[in-house]
């Protein structure tokens, strides 16, 4: 399998969680993947600093200083049954800074319930990223979020709960977004309580939805898109797996701290 980045000239989140997780099936399936021209690529050292060469071992020689990353970006974790879906959670949600800091309690919360979903269900390992910049000439910032994986998909993973009923994958992608669903609902946490609530992927889209962000879901043969407060599924090929984006602006999100200041908060649940 070869991998051509000499054309790449940008790449958000989503692409880097995405493309990572492609490459971890591949050598999963004992298919070696070779990475052509990927130094000549225009964002050769961002894919560097945010650790995506690293996790396969490839150009650890970097040519440039590493800055802190809080309130800025995420590096690329791995999600498997080592790592500590809090510690991921928090790395991802401290991306939007100290601010709103409510709303990035909530985005914690739900994003460690999606964590455990992949932890849980996906059988193999996930990634996750972040990243943020500024955009409008630099009077607003974007936020992007996302996790990724090759598992086994959302409508398998639904399915581990009799009491669903799924026919197809936009069955999949539209219930999952619903309150209380979980594929594993007796799933406990190391103190014995219940670590999946069905509430991960329902919140996030809530906190979307509330602050005119875009939402994205993607899993099998169907992509659920959520921009504001329209929704529509898309149909494209075929990934095994689940993706998840988020994306988030700084002036949404503050007029939504303004909102809640005068009014009552959205209700996560």
């Amino acid at each position: 399998m070869e991998i051509d980045f000499k054309t790449l000239d940008f790449i958000e989140a989503s692409g880097i969680a995405l493309l990572a997780s492609f490459v971890r099936q591949q050598l999963c399936r004992s298919r070696p993947v070779l990475f052509l021209n990927a130094p000549k690529c225009f964002p050769f050292e961002y894919l560097q600093r945010m650790d995506f060469f690293r996790h396969f071992g490839l150009f650890k020689d970097e040519q440039f200083a590493r800055h802190p990353q809080a309130g800025r970006f995420a590096t690329m974790m791995r999600i498997d049954s080592n790592c500590d879906p809090k510690a991921v959670a928090t790395e991802l949600a401290d991306t939007i800074g100290d601010a709103k800091l409510q709303l990035k309690s909530d985005l914690h919360n739900c994003l460690f319930e999606s964590i455990c979903n992949i932890v849980d269900h996906a059988g193999t390992t996930g990634f996750a990223v972040a990243q943020s910049y500024d955009r409008d000439g630099g009077t607003d910032r974007r936020y992007s979020i996302s996790i990724a994986d090759p598992g086994v998909g959302l409508k398998r993973s639904l399915s581990c709960n009799r009491k669903l009923t799924i026919p197809d994958h936009r069955s999949a992608t539209e219930l999952a977004c619903n309150t209380s669903i979980s594929g594993s609902p007796n799933a406990k946490d190391e103190f014995g309580y219940s670590r999946n609530q069905g509430q991960g992927l329902y919140q996030i889209d809530q906190i979307v939805k509330s602050t005119g962000g875009g939402f994205s879901l993607l899993s099998g043969n169907y992509r659920r898109r959520r921009m504001s407060d329209r929704v529509k599924f898309i149909e494209c090929n075929h990934w095994q797996g689940t993706v998840l984006s988020i994306n988030l602006s700084r002036s949404r999100m503050n007029e939504y701290v303004q909102r809640t200041k005068t009014s009552a908060p959205i209700r996560l649940g």
